[in-house]
Formats: structure tokens, C-alpha cells, sequence
């Protein structure tokens, strides 16, 4: 009978940890939510250098008591898991594991406090918890359409970078003696910022001619935007309207999907 009563006890802590439509388990979500929340505010406070100086040991000590709490349901994770090794190795997992090593590896290591940007990682297990990795499955379409767009974006960006080079050859001798276009990756490196719309301001042509290249540059920018934005859409409206076509069993007809029979041989889609 106790022995019963020992497994009744360890469902609920499994049910509390991986099941997302228990109440309680909804509850842990919760405080879950607000440790990583807080965890990451502490950690931006923290690269204040003012503030990180100043309140260096109360921060190490709130992340101390946040790392536990995270070990310990990691900890707990690794145990109740139906497959340890799974959980271990999913994306949640590791993410989980990451997340931890910063402040062990700043108890050893003296050197390691730049490792504390990592913790940022906590961010992800949001994801498991809002389950949006199951929002995120329904872009699939999103995800083959860029793929089907690669070739043909890679082919674009080919061009603009010979393009670039071109303009960055031509402008090396216009401003000759203007500083940051005394060579061809001086130039090219100006020429990339203006044609992708950045322009830090860094470097100016002197020259009108100078000037013009540049000003052709940042309306040719323009259309470097809304190409490969053009080519994915594309590739979207294509892949929907295959999605919305039915195909023929008997005479491999495309049909519409309103049709519930085939237009051409009057067999039952």
C-alpha cells in the first residue's frame, strides 16, 4: 500500500513538470515564467557597469538562489522524464543545461564572468512554456518557400556583389584622394553600407561624380530590399495555390478545390 501511495506521489510531481493542462502544473508555468523574467532583468541590470560595480555581490546572490532553483527542476526533469537521455538531448534540454553552466563556471573560474551572457538562453524555455514552438509548426509553408527561394536569391545577392565591386573600382578612382577610398575594400566596404540602405556616415565622396554614384546607389538599395522580399512572396502565393489545387486519381487532371468531381472525367475527387 505505501508502495502505491510513493508512485501516486511521483505522477504528480511528472504531471506538475510536463503536463501543461494540469492545474498545478500551470501554476509552476507561472512562478517559471516570472523566475526567467526576473533572472533576465537582473542580468541587463547587471551589464550596467555602474550598477554591476555597485551591486555586484547582492546580484550574485539573487542569481545564485535563481540558478538553484533552475538545477533543482532540472535536476527533477532528468529524474521523473520517461526517457532521461531524450530530455537530456532535446532542444529544452539543452537549453535548460546551458543555462546553468554560466554561474558554475563563475564559481570556478575567475575568468568566466563573460560567460554570463548566456543566460539569456533562459529566454527559450518561454517557447515550451507559451507553446510556441507549436505555433511555430504552422509556418512550415513559410520555411519551404525560403528554401525554394535560395537559389534564386543566392543568384541576386552573386549580382549585387559584382555589382558592388564594380561601383567600388569606379569610385577608388573618383575619390582618389579621399580618405577611406585609397583602395578597393576601403570602397567596397562604403559601397555595401550605401547599397543595403545602412550609410553609418563614416566615410563621404567629395566629388559630385562621387556624389551621384552614391545617390544612384541608394535608390539601386532600394530595389536590393524588395527583390528577395518579392522572390519569397512568390514562392508563397505558388506553393497556396498548389495547396488549394486537387489532383485527379483517374486521369491526373488538376482541379479546383471547390470541385468535388473532375471537370474532365467526372470522377469523385
Amino acid at each position: 500500500m505505501p508502495r502505491n501511495k510513493k508512485k501516486t506521489h511521483s505522477t504528480n510531481i511528472h504531471d506538475i513538470l510536463f503536463d501543461d493542462n494540469n492545474v498545478h502544473g500551470r501554476i509552476f508555468d507561472l512562478v517559471i515564467t516570472c523566475v526567467i523574467l526576473f533572472s533576465v532583468f537582473i542580468l541587463v541590470l547587471e551589464s550596467i557597469e555602474s550598477l554591476g560595480t555597485t551591486y555586484a555581490t547582492l546580484f550574485f546572490i539573487i542569481e545564485a538562489i535563481i540558478t538553484l532553483i533552475f538545477t533543482i527542476e532540472y535536476l527533477m526533469r532528468l529524474k521523473i522524464a520517461k526517457n532521461s537521455k531524450e530530455y537530456a538531448f532535446s532542444f529544452y534540454g539543452i537549453i535548460d543545461f546551458l543555462s546553468l553552466i554560466p554561474f558554475y563556471l563563475m564559481i570556478f573560474f575567475s575568468g568566466a564572468q563573460a560567460f554570463a551572457v548566456i543566460r539569456i538562453l533562459r529566454l527559450f524555455r518561454l517557447m515550451r512554456i507559451f507553446k510556441m514552438a507549436e505555433a511555430l509548426s504552422e509556418a512550415e509553408h513559410l520555411v519551404h518557400a525560403i528554401k525554394n527561394s535560395i537559389p534564386k536569391i543566392g543568384i541576386f545577392i552573386i549580382t549585387i556583389c559584382f555589382i558592388s565591386l564594380i561601383f567600388a573600382s569606379i569610385l577608388t578612382i573618383i575619390e582618389a584622394n579621399t580618405p577611406g577610398f585609397s583602395s578597393i575594400p576601403e570602397a567596397l566596404y562604403y559601397t555595401i553600407l550605401i547599397i543595403t540602405t545602412m550609410g553609418f556616415g563614416e566615410v563621404l565622396p567629395q566629388t559630385l561624380l562621387g556624389q551621384s554614384l552614391t545617390a544612384f546607389l541608394i535608390l539601386l538599395g532600394y530595389g536590393v530590399i524588395a527583390v528577395p522580399t518579392g522572390i519569397i512572396t512568390v514562392e508563397l502565393i505558388s506553393k497556396n495555390k498548389k495547396s488549394k489545387i486537387k489532383l485527379c486519381g483517374d486521369c491526373e487532371k488538376t482541379n479546383s478545390e471547390e470541385n468535388n468531381y473532375c471537370y474532365n472525367c467526372g470522377a469523385r475527387l
